[in-house]
């Protein structure tokens, strides 16, 4: 089991092995640790310093540790329980690690199997676009990249772990080592017989009228096996969601009866076919993002190890009575997220990690406005940032287990980094914020 834990160790105890008891690990919880000698075998009896005798965890893995996390979040199991009047309160136990599943459609037994992308990066010192042969062994995760324009290995066979095959698709963007790459083409007929059906895109706009519901639809859509590639909010069009998926196009027209069904007719539009989705995504993306950006809201971004939890953590702002009056998808190279996380630099421990984390893959910002509730100052204490910071409770997930179990990070946070949600910590950044993702790099 892999448990983190404070304690006082010396220096002779740096190699010393612990025996614990397996009931006594849960969250907050104090166990006793009794050393034990290096032992030759698992299992092996020995004798502890205890009246009982002890035998090591015999197997010591993450997997195991999901079964100590509890973290209580509205979930909807299946299409008949989205209705916002029937919700059932599950569990999100599972360790956040983006795209944690490897795509179903793709068989991956054979470790020598390998897939083969055209991939191009933005050189911001030079102002080029460098193309690059990708290649992908899913078994493994392993990545070997070539320069396609000099003609020589730009990186090494390394494993990325991370990045899984249901991350690849036409369009993606992926992230290597800080470095966002773009998937533009198949390199070769072997992973396009593979890819382009397994991994078809498709689009729908989820209309202005059903804002309100818009974290149930995108919950909807994820937990019918589709998976997120970019997502934006456009003044007086609604809502433009890319979406991936096996068949996606087929998949998405025999669910829209019943979106339609619990949400509303026209609650969302969707491609016909292949044609009419490209067409639908590329007017989706030269229309300006929406944002009020009036001084009165605040930022949320919803960090890469939750985008699984998407439509659940939109779900929870608009269900504290906020409102999304902007929304996003990023991709940041590492300059970037160094200037945002600038005012952490030398503050918090964990900066070098919060900037690892926010370039690690897709994330979406989110404008929130809300009412106020301070004597209608937007920057008072009990104002749009406070207030919404409440919400999302402590950095540290385990403390907001502890004091707000009811908040963002309590129910889908892991740790200090990969803590589910980026908030605006002081009012009159609120303003700064916005404006730096929805007018800056929008």
């Amino acid at each position: 089991f892999c448990v983190v834990f404070a304690r006082t160790r010396s220096r002779r105890e740096s190699k010393t092995r612990w025996s614990i008891s397996v009931p006594r690990l849960e969250f907050g919880g104090t166990v006793g640790l009794f050393a034990l000698p290096d032992l030759a075998s698992p299992g092996k009896r020995v004798r502890g310093t205890s009246r009982a005798v002890h035998r090591p965890i015999r197997n010591c893995g993450h997997s195991a540790a999901r079964h100590f996390v509890s973290r209580d979040a509205h979930a909807y199991r299946d299409i008949s329980s989205l209705d916002s009047t029937n919700t059932t309160t599950t569990s999100h136990a599972s360790t956040p690690v983006h795209s944690q599943n490897q795509n179903p459609s793709i068989p991956q037994d054979d470790p020598t199997e390998k897939f083969a992308f055209v991939v191009e990066w933005f050189d911001p010192h030079s102002g080029l676009t460098r193309r690059y042969q990708f290649l992908f062994w899913p078994l493994s995760r392993e990545v070997e990249m070539y320069d396609l324009k000099n003609k020589r290995a730009f990186l090494k066979k390394t494993q990325v772990p991370g990045l899984a095959s249901a991350d690849l698709f036409i369009g993606a963007t992926v992230a290597v080592y800080s470095r966002q790459l773009k998937v533009v083409e198949f390199g070769d007929e072997f992973t396009e017989s593979r890819f382009s059906i397994s991994r078809q895109k498709t689009f729908a706009v989820v209309s202005e009228t059903s804002s309100d519901s818009l974290g149930k639809i995108i919950n909807a859509l994820t937990k019918s096996g589709f998976a997120i590639a970019s997502l934006k909010m456009s003044e007086g069009k609604g809502v433009g969601v890319s979406l991936v998926s096996d068949g996606a196009v087929d998949k998405l027209l025999n669910l829209l009866p019943e979106l339609e069904t619990h949400f509303g007719s026209g609650c969302v539009t969707v491609a016909d076919d292949p044609a009419t989705a490209t067409a639908m995504e590329l007017t989706f993306e030269h229309l300006p993002a929406t944002a009020k950006l009036d001084g009165t809201t605040t930022l949320c971004l919803i960090k890469p190890s939750a985008m699984e939890h998407l439509g659940l953590v939109l779900d929870e702002i608009t269900g504290n009575g906020f409102t999304v009056s902007g929304a996003k998808t990023f991709t940041l190279d590492r300059a970037s997220a160094l200037e945002f996380y600038e005012v952490y630099r030398g503050v918090a421990p964990e900066f070098t990690m919060m900037v690892d984390e926010l370039t690690s893959g897709a994330f979406v910002a989110v404008e929130v406005s809300g009412d106020g509730g301070d004597g209608g100052d937007p920057n008072g204490p009990h104002g749009t940032v406070g207030k919404f910071r409440e919400i999302v409770g402590p950095v540290d997930p385990e403390m907001a287990r502890a004091l707000r179990p009811q908040s963002m990070r309590a129910k889908f946070g892991f740790d200090k980094v990969r803590n589910a949600v980026h908030c605006t910590d002081l009012a009159e950044d609120g303003a700064l914020e916005t404006h730096y993702f929805f007018k800056i790099l929008a």
